[in-house]
């Protein structure tokens, strides 16, 4: 038979406040982006790729990179998105966003949606102006009998535009294999005017 006691009632409350303070902590530990300054800690190379680390797990720029803190309060966020049918390698802008003098990390993202009968490789340039930001490029299979063949790229970076300008991602059939293939984009523009280092 079981004897519940007011010991046995107190060992059970020290165990769920321990518990309880255990997960706060966990929960803390791992909240740390941006950290507790509102600074966000970041890597970059020369082509402007970005990487956000969390310094709090010890993460690191790479030989490669180099490190760029911003404080994230008061962002301004901008957002551009668009459609093209793309039949040929001529690039053609999929989105764009115009966007005041600031520093900004650029989000660009494409669907890609295959209906042709051989593969294309799609290659996307992110631009901040006249400057490239990102590069990224896949090859998507034919469609099939039944469906088109669909898949997403993505490029994040970073730019600085001292007069402002347009943040734009520019695709191109690069195999130049002429299926027709559409596109869907979006583009994604946050300011981040509180930098508080770039380092060359």
């Amino acid at each position: 038979m079981l004897r519940i006691t007011s010991s046995t009632i107190r060992a059970g409350s020290v165990i769920v406040v321990v518990g309880a303070l255990l997960f706060a902590g966990v929960q803390i530990a791992r909240a740390s982006i941006p950290d507790q300054g509102g600074i966000a800690h970041a890597c970059y190379t020369g082509n402007g790729t970005l990487r956000v680390i969390d310094l709090q797990l010890g993460q690191a720029c790479k030989s490669n990179e180099r490190p760029l803190d911003w404080d994230v309060r008061s962002t301004v966020g901008y957002q551009g998105v668009g459609a093209k049918h793309l039949p040929s390698p001529t690039p053609v802008v999929v989105a764009a966003v115009t966007l005041p003098p600031g520093s900004y990390t650029i989000t660009a993202t494409v669907e890609i949606n295959n209906v042709g009968d051989v593969s294309v490789l799609i290659g996307c340039f992110v631009y901040g102006e006249n400057s490239i930001v990102a590069l990224v490029h896949q090859t998507v299979p034919p469609a099939t009998a039944t469906s088109s063949t669909l898949a997403t790229l993505s490029a994040t970076g970073v730019t600085e535009l001292q007069a402002g300008g347009v943040a734009r991602m520019e695709c191109s059939d690069q195999s130049n294999g002429g299926a027709p293939t559409s596109l869907v984009g979006t583009i994604v523009a946050t300011g981040v005017s509180g930098v508080v280092r770039q380092q060359p």
